[in-house]
């Protein structure tokens, strides 16, 4: 008994001598900051780290990169049933009315950016198929619709699709193009900066960046991820008082901060790189004022639009396009007090590259006419209307406004 004592006592004293011993390192190592303050700062850091990487991948969970179209949504809203989409692979189902071989299907196509994705689910197409039945020379006809249209579409995404469809070995009868504000609006808020070409997707660098640079994010969220479980280990240990617990922790958590640290040098030297880069950026874009920008992306958009006539008449396809209403063009609406507070509430974000950019579109838009093609612009379809339209303060209608839009192509395209 006496000797169990003696080696108890001698295990105690030499415990405590570790303690003080690691007491003194740890005071050391804290450099004078309280424990508490740098538990508190280790708890706040990897708290705001966590989701704000975990945020970064929103772009590539919600789309899915198209090797043709350049992305693809993952999901689609609610379908009316007599809608028919791309899937987030790229293709159509096998029963799909692209690939019927009833020459009394009427198959019509939507393009363009996400109005007319919206106009598919939001009331447009009930509305316009039965007027589609009514103009004589589609009298009689089984009017099937698919869309081909999706958020932040802008040519040559329209002309890519087309042609993505008759890949597949599809068929079209009807194509209508709904488009023009995403030519103009989307570029200089989301590709310019980063020196991404006029001709290249919405979001492009940030999109394709992200898959580049996955192994390195991946990395740092798994790194990230362990420095804060062991973290929260060491809050809810029972020996948190222990000098030797404590400065097991923050040994442990230096190294794993440094480790981290680097990672994030290694990312953003990847995000920052200065050289171009032709994956990311593709050709180069006019630089200097927004003025040869948007020369550029005016013409981006009539070489679309032309080239999309030009395949539709290889196929036999009736090809329409029209230029999309926006709120931001002045005396095309009249608005109460409710529509403005919704649909005008980013006036500075939108109103200067609508105004500007619709302005070089239209300038094109007999260049259209006189070659052919069968173009209508939309940009009044709502002068006369009272009632709000707007849902959004970018660019986007209701249902009420779908229905003015679908009756307005079906005039349209009868007068054709």
């Amino acid at each position: 008994m006496t000797r169990c004592l003696r080696w108890l006592g001698f295990g105690a004293f030499y415990w405590l001598l570790i303690e003080a011993g690691a007491q003194f390192v740890l005071s050391r190592q804290l450099g004078g900051v309280p424990l508490d303050k740098r538990i508190e700062a280790a708890q706040e850091q990897t708290a705001r780290d966590l989701p704000l990487r975990e945020s970064q991948s929103r772009i590539v969970a919600g789309e899915a990169v198209h090797p043709y179209l350049g992305y693809l949504p993952r999901k689609h809203p609610k379908l009316p049933p007599n809608l028919e989409v791309l899937s987030g692979q790229g293709f159509y189902a096998p029963d799909s009315a692209i690939f019927s071989s009833d020459e009394n299907d009427l198959v019509v196509a939507i393009t363009g950016g996400s109005l007319a994705a919206q106009f598919t689910t939001w009331g447009g197409i009930e509305e316009l198929g039965p007027l589609l039945e009514k103009i004589p020379r589609y009298a009689g006809r089984n009017v099937r619709f698919v869309c081909l249209a999706f958020g932040g579409m802008k040519q040559p995404q329209q002309v890519m699709g087309l042609t993505w469809v008759h890949s597949l070995g599809g068929r079209i009868d009807v194509l209508i193009n709904i488009d023009g504000y995403n030519e103009v609006a989307l570029h200089e808020r989301e590709n310019q900066k980063h020196g991404v070409s006029l001709l290249y997707p919405r979001a492009w660098f940030p999109r394709i960046q992200a898959i580049s640079i996955a192994p390195l994010m991946g990395e740092l969220q798994y790194r990230r991820r362990l420095r804060a479980e062991k973290l929260q280990d060491y809050v809810s240990s029972p020996v948190t008082w222990s000098p030797l617990r404590s400065l097991l922790w923050l040994r442990g958590d230096i190294r794993r901060k440094g480790e981290n640290d680097l990672l994030e040098t290694a990312v953003r030297d990847a995000v920052g790189k200065k050289h171009r880069d032709v994956v990311l950026q593709g050709p180069p874009v006019p630089e200097g004022s927004k003025a040869p920008r948007l020369e550029g992306l005016a013409q981006v958009w009539l070489r679309g639009s032309l080239n999309l006539g030009r395949i539709s008449n290889e196929y036999g396809i009736d090809y329409y396009h029209f230029l999309q209403p926006n709120q931001y063009l002045e005396g095309t609406k009249p608005m109460g007090e409710e529509e403005q507070a919704i649909a005008l509430a980013n006036r500075k974000i939108w109103h200067e590259p609508v105004q500007q950019g619709y302005s070089k579109l239209l300038e094109r838009a007999d260049e259209l006419i006189e070659s052919g093609l069968r173009f209508h612009d939309l940009s009044k379809v709502f002068q006369g209307v009272e009632e709000p339209v707007y849902k959004d303060a970018c660019c986007h209608v209701n249902e009420l406004g779908n229905l003015y839009i679908a009756r307005e192509i079906a005039a349209s395209i009868e007068s054709w």
